[in-house]
């Protein structure tokens, strides 16, 4: 199954995506940050999981939406 963010911003110059605490509450996910590790659910689904890299998380591609 596919999980898509609709409220969304383009950024031409990043060399990578970020996503918004905020919306994704908003969707009703559930977020969780602990030692290093993000987890975001929906209902009893995993749909994102990363790890911290130099201040920032890195989602592993494997879980992401």
């Amino acid at each position: 199954m596919v999980h898509a963010l609709e409220v969304v911003r383009y950024i031409p110059e990043a060399c990578y995506y970020l996503l918004s605490i905020r919306v994704l509450d908003e969707e009703g996910c559930w977020i969780q940050v602990q030692q290093g590790v993000i987890l975001v659910t929906q209902g009893d689904r995993v749909i994102l999981k990363g790890d911290k890299c130099g201040g920032l998380y890195k989602l592993n591609e494997e879980n992401s939406i």
